[in-house]
């Protein structure tokens, strides 16, 4: 059971990071033709293909919800 719930709380920082920058960064427009582009002056171009600060607040996400499962203090969150 523990690794179900280990599961749950790492995807559930990313979905919320996608909720916010869907919602509140990008407020609700994708760009397609930037999507599917390789260039490095598109939109979605990052560095070498990664999001650093997107990346970063993953992380943070997903250690403090691991930690909910792991400290017992933290369990009633």
């Amino acid at each position: 059971m523990v690794i179900v719930n280990a599961i749950g709380t790492i995807i559930a920082p990313f979905f919320g990071i996608l909720g916010v920058d869907y919602y509140l960064i990008k407020p609700q427009h994708i760009d397609i033709t930037d999507l599917f582009s390789d260039k490095p002056d598109g939109a979605y171009y990052y560095y070498k293909g990664w999001n650093i600060r997107g990346l970063i607040a993953f992380a943070i996400g997903a250690i403090f919800s691991i930690a909910t499962i792991l400290v017992p203090m933290l369990t009633k969150l």
